[in-house]
């Protein structure tokens, strides 16, 4: 969260909201500002607070109704009472001194009616609103903006999606911020980011959180166990969660350093090794802020603000070389990317869905959550937005589908009263499961209690030619691959380079499990051990 909304920090969005409140009354609109974005947090609690006492003696200020309206817009739970403030601001400066003034005034009442849901009135005054400023083509753009915003709001509004939501209760989420969740394949392992306090000599933020550290939990019998702050991985500064392999054991983060970085760190014998940052095709001197990797472990798909984009943070992916470095990056395109923000890419365990957050597209507002599936081209088709409620008016990201897709992990702040984001699990029975099987085998010895360190196992598709490797997680010597529904694959497991184990597995074309239990193979021979 932080890596998207505290960049500029808020005291700079602080001084733009008051410097737009105390601009020259000249009446030329080249001096008007318009805020488009959300402030994230409870920094104007305080400040409603003062503004009511004032108000109460002084009803008819102007610049006073303004502030207090645009305080309750940025304060989740409250956007809808910002709504007679800003008529009222509209009202006093619906003069040719203060025309500055009645714009900013009628845009942000547009912008409170679309935080409440009221479509057709947030159309009707920037309606309004927009022979006011015609003459101005910046400030007409940030009007034709939120009018395509408030249009698309509507569609998606009218057509809102059934969906179950849980939240993953008190072993994973605080009372602070928790978002940005990540799981491996067969849901056992669930590692998110979290702004609660973690042992660092550390002060609180502005914001009422503490720095951001990464977390883990695994299901036991059903359950999610208490979060574990990852050891190794973890500092004094911020770090967050970006993205997890299929099989649990390759974590990718982010570290705000050198204006955003991607960092690996890699499950080896129970452990979280000491995160390495990515080579120079991914980390630039730029801003990179998250990742995803794709089931077969051979692209890695990332978000950077690099030149020769099409605008702020794009999608790219880059493909494994034979050397196991990450190769030079293709941008997704237009279908994918926009002039706005992209952020949060999540590649599904199927290889060819793609999830992301985006400020364009057709867009409810702020962040908006959209997928894409690749075509036999490997191009990619036109985003389409998930739908209301899931995204809402507010920044809506780090959506995780999990591999059957009618599930989904998500952070969202669901509620007036929650204090912060919360981590959740989404259900979608409305919607079609994906055509892929998570394959679960596992590996024991009779001779020894550790797996040898040159055992290698390898799947290809019979029909593809495809083959890439497995790790088996050295602590519960379980291995996971994905198969695809109607293949079929080969599996061959060998021990410095002698094949001890080979086999052939076939999945059904139509509505195979979810999750399928291979086999157990032993790996030493069937000899006495000694």
């Amino acid at each position: 969260m932080k890596k998207i909304f505290f960049l500029f920090g808020v005291t700079i969005v602080l001084l733009l909201f008051f410097n737009s409140c105390n601009i020259l009354q000249s009446g030329k609109l080249n001096e008007v500002q318009l805020t488009e974005e959300f402030i994230d947090g409870d920094i104007f609690i305080e400040s409603i607070d003062f503004y009511e006492r004032f108000l109460y003696e002084n009803p008819n200020d102007g610049d006073f109704n303004y502030k207090m309206g645009f305080a309750l817009l940025n304060t989740k739970g409250r956007e809808k009472e910002s709504i007679e403030y800003f008529k009222k601001a509209k009202y006093i400066f619906n003069k040719p001194a203060t025309l500055n003034r009645y714009v900013e005034s009628s845009y942000q009442l547009a912008r409170a009616y679309k935080a409440s849901y009221l479509f057709i009135a947030a159309l009707q005054e920037l309606a309004d609103l927009r022979p006011v400023v015609e003459k101005n083509p910046n400030v007409l753009a940030v009007i034709n903006r939120e009018i395509f915003k408030c249009e698309s709001g509507s569609r998606l509004f009218e057509n809102k999606i059934n969906f179950k939501i849980t939240n993953l209760g008190d072993s994973i989420n605080s009372e602070y911020q928790d978002h940005s969740p990540v799981i491996s394949a067969d849901e056992s392992v669930l590692i998110f980011t979290s702004r609660r306090p973690n042992g660092w000599d550390e002060e609180i933020d502005d914001d009422g959180n503490y720095n951001e550290d990464i977390f883990i939990s695994e299901k036991i019998d059903g359950h999610w166990t208490n979060a574990k702050s990852l050891k190794n991985i973890n500092t004094e500064n911020h770090e967050a969660s970006c993205g997890l392999s299929v099989d649990g054991q390759t974590l990718f983060i982010y570290k705000a350093e050198d204006y955003g970085n991607i960092y690996q760190s890699n499950l080896e014998n129970g452990e979280w090794s000491t995160p390495v940052k990515l080579g120079p095709n991914i980390n630039t001197d730029d801003r990179e802020t998250h990742a995803s990797l794709s089931a077969d472990g051979k692209h890695l798909y990332f978000t950077s603000d690099r030149p020769g984009g099409f605008g702020g943070l794009d999608i790219y992916v880059s493909e494994k070389m034979k050397n196991g470095m990450w190769g030079p990056p293709r941008n997704l395109g237009e279908g994918i990317n926009t002039k706005y923000n992209e952020e949060g890419p999540f590649i599904h365990p199927d290889g060819k869905t793609l999830y992301f957050s985006s400020k364009g597209h057709e867009n409810l507002g702020g962040y908006d959550i959209f997928k894409s599936e690749k075509t036999e081209f490997g191009t990619w088709k036109p985003a389409v937005n998930i739908g209301y409620p899931i995204n809402t008016v507010s920044d809506d990201v780090f959506y995780t589908p999990t591999a059957d897709g009618q599930h989904a992990y998500y952070s969202s702040r669901r509620s007036q009263d929650a204090s912060d984001n919360d981590i959740f699990l989404i259900t979608l029975d409305s919607v079609k499961r994906s055509d892929i099987t998570v394959m679960i085998g596992s590996l024991f010895s009779k001779c020894s209690s550790e797996l040898p360190g040159n055992l290698k196992i390898t799947v290809s598709d019979t029909e593809s030619g495809e083959e890439y490797h497995i790790k088996p997680n050295s602590k519960n010597k379980r291995f996971i691959f994905i198969a695809k529904w109607g293949r079929t694959y080969n599996i061959v497991v060998s021990v410095n380079d002698e094949i001890i184990f080979t086999d052939k597995v076939s999945i059904q074309p139509d509505n195979a499990p979810k999750m399928m239990k291979y086999k157990s193979i032993r790996i030493d021979p069937d000899v006495n051990c000694k």
